[in-house]
């Protein structure tokens, strides 16, 4: 059974959409323009706040 982890103000939870955001923006070393995936792809695209979070965790300011 798997459990999910304590809450911790150092963990930020993700879903899916946000965790593949997450590895695109890592993938392109930060550089959210250079991800044809998050320009095109109708999951980034329908929903920017899930990309901004991501983006804000990869940056180290998300809160």
């Amino acid at each position: 059974m798997f459990r999910r982890p304590a809450p911790d103000p150092g963990l930020a939870q993700l879903d899916r959409i946000e965790y593949a955001a997450l590895k695109e923006i890592a993938r392109n070393k930060g550089d959210v323009g250079k991800s044809q995936q998050l320009r095109r792809d109708p999951k980034f695209v329908d929903n920017p706040a899930k990309v901004d979070k991501a983006k804000a965790i990869y940056d180290g300011t998300y809160r």
